[in-house]
């Protein structure tokens, strides 16, 4: 018996999955973000070089967002997550043009059926459109919000011209994309597991960095307290923005759908302490 525990690589465990995974496979709660996990990933001496050669510039702050993981729904099939839920991260009435790249670090096999990021190409050009097309929506929006979904039928995705790109990637990998870009997580079409020690069918970490010019000096105090609290966030490291203050969160606590804390904070090394700011 697992004790009501997840044990990594046995299936019939994945059972309690966490609660707090959204519909998106998205784990972005509980102390994730300052995870030795993700701070393991954000900081590989790659993954900030592709960043400073996108913004051509060296002195970077980072993310502390989450991560995406996905469990073989072929084995149950209520484990499979949404499909089509595309979405861009930016607030199309109060930043309508260009803001910051996003990015996720791909840490399992990928196979052309298998679970995936879907990007629709070029659909950052029709950006600007939302706020004109669903004004009530947008002028609905907080203004701190940069979670914009599409309507099923919006001509972005509705068109039947339009395939959503899915990049094939290697463990290691990394995609990028500008936030106007419309996206979403898609648990594919196998189910399968792809590879046999953790028998999950998908794993990432998302990271996003931007110029450290982008950020106060009281951003830079406040990110800084947000390490020392195990404080997850959004995908913009130049504003505040703690997932815990989201109001699914707060449902979520109402359910009782919460996760223990890591254990210990991630090692703040030189080079990690550089990108908190």
């Amino acid at each position: 018996m697992t004790g009501g525990r997840v044990v990594r690589g046995w299936l019939e465990s994945y059972r309690h999955w966490p609660p707090a995974l959204d519909r998106g496979a998205i784990l972005a709660y509980c102390g994730i973000g300052q995870s030795e996990f993700c701070w393991g990933v954000r900081d590989r001496p790659k993954v900030r070089k592709a960043f400073s050669t996108l913004w051509q510039e060296d002195d970077l702050l980072v993310s502390f967002d989450g991560a995406c993981v996905m469990r073989p729904w072929h084995y149950e099939p209520s484990w499979k997550s949404h499909e089509r839920w595309f979405h861009v991260d930016q607030h199309p009435g109060h930043r309508p043009g260009f803001d910051c790249i996003q990015g996720l670090v791909n840490l399992l096999p990928m196979s052309s059926d298998g679970a995936c990021n879907q990007l629709i190409e070029g659909s950052h050009h029709l950006f600007p459109d939302y706020a004109g097309r669903y004004p009530e929506t947008v002028a609905a929006l907080p203004v701190h919000e940069d979670y914009f979904e599409l309507p099923a039928d919006d001509p972005v995705i509705s068109d039947p011209s339009v395939t959503p790109m899915r990049v094939l990637l290697r463990p290691g990998d990394m995609l990028c994309w500008d936030s106007r870009t419309a996206h979403c997580s898609s648990p594919g079409s196998s189910g399968q597991a792809v590879d046999n020690s953790h028998q999950l069918s998908r794993a990432a970490v998302f990271v996003c960095m931007v110029p450290r010019t982008k950020a106060n000096d009281a951003l830079i105090k406040t990110r800084k307290k947000a390490v020392s609290r195990q404080v997850t966030t959004t995908h913009r490291p130049h504003v505040y923005n703690p997932t815990h203050k989201y109001s699914d969160w707060r449902i979520r606590l109402q359910r009782g759908d919460t996760l223990p804390y890591p254990a210990r904070p991630a090692t703040l090394t030189a080079a990690r302490r550089q990108l908190i700011g």
